[in-house]
């Protein structure tokens, strides 16, 4: 719970900056999960996070007006990024053909899909008069023969989001980006992830 100093100083602070004191608590719109189809490739799925400083709920921070880190932005309900991104990526797999599923699951995988977080996260940037939130997400992903162990498929999946002329940075701001952020990242992923219907050739460097 906040002091009452603290509270007092965020109200000082509110008409410039907002409260950047705290955490704000976000969600991002899940995909409904799509029926396994009746024929296609096995794949088990795995979801790291591979985030330098933000992890599991994280997905951003809040700052003050001179740019110090004050607070975070989380997911509300506590959920894991990569648990989310797991069963998004479930589903867009069955849309794509597969017959997916989380890894360790009672499904036995011809083929196994790693996806990386690299980045995910949302920070803001003070200007002279105004300033933005910003959101960048990287996901490393491959695909990987699981008789064979042969990597079959790779490639890096990159989206942005960006709110601009913001005089303060608000919860509601930081909903907006993030939100945004996660639905450009699927349909990233949803446009680079290869056809199970198709053969997959081996990636050569």
């Amino acid at each position: 719970m906040m002091s009452r100093a603290g509270s007092v100083l965020c109200l000082v602070l509110l008409a410039a900056n907002g409260c950047a004191f705290g955490t704000n608590r976000v969600t991002v719109k899940t995909l409904p999960m799509a029926a396994m189809p009746s024929s296609g490739s096995t794949i088990g799925i795995r979801v790291t996070d591979a985030r330098p400083e933000l992890s599991g709920a994280q997905v951003g921070v809040k700052r003050n007006g001179y740019g110090a880190k004050t607070g975070s932005v989380e997911l509300a309900g506590g959920s894991a990024l990569s648990s989310i991104l797991a069963g998004d990526l479930v589903s867009i797999l069955r849309e794509r053909g597969y017959r997916a599923d989380v890894q360790g699951s009672s499904l036995p995988p011809e083929l196994s899909l790693t996806a990386e977080i690299v980045s995910f996260g949302v920070d803001n940037r003070t200007g002279f008069w105004s300033g933005s939130l910003e959101g960048i997400a990287v996901v490393r992903v491959s695909i990987v023969d699981g008789r064979s162990g042969q990597q079959v498929w790779s490639d890096v999946v990159r989206s942005e989001s960006r709110e601009d002329g913001l005089q303060y940075v608000s919860e509601f701001d930081h909903q907006v980006v993030v939100d945004k952020l996660y639905e450009a990242l699927l349909t990233s992923l949803r446009a680079a992830i290869p056809d199970g219907r198709a053969p997959l050739r081996p990636t050569t460097n």
